[in-house]
């Protein structure tokens, strides 16, 4: 007689809701939410913050001439 036992992978939570960033703020989304730079995209008005926290993206822009920030999920 043979036996098997096995073994399934816990479901992960997902880290990311409506909660789980700041949308009009990189600098929050850094020290406060824990994302991570991944790269960083710089245009002639804007600098694009690529952010990432465990599987997913969240993207700042940040526009030079006034300091103003908005975050988005893609």
């Amino acid at each position: 007689m043979w036996c098997n036992v096995g073994f399934a992978q816990e479901k992960k939570k997902l880290p990311v809701n409506l909660t789980d960033y700041h949308s009009s703020s990189l600098n929050e989304n850094l020290v406060n939410y824990g994302w991570k730079i991944k790269s960083v995209r710089k245009t002639n008005n804007f600098d694009i913050y690529i952010l990432n926290k465990d599987s997913w993206i969240l993207y700042c822009t940040v526009e030079i001439d006034y300091l103003d920030s908005d975050c988005y999920l893609p």
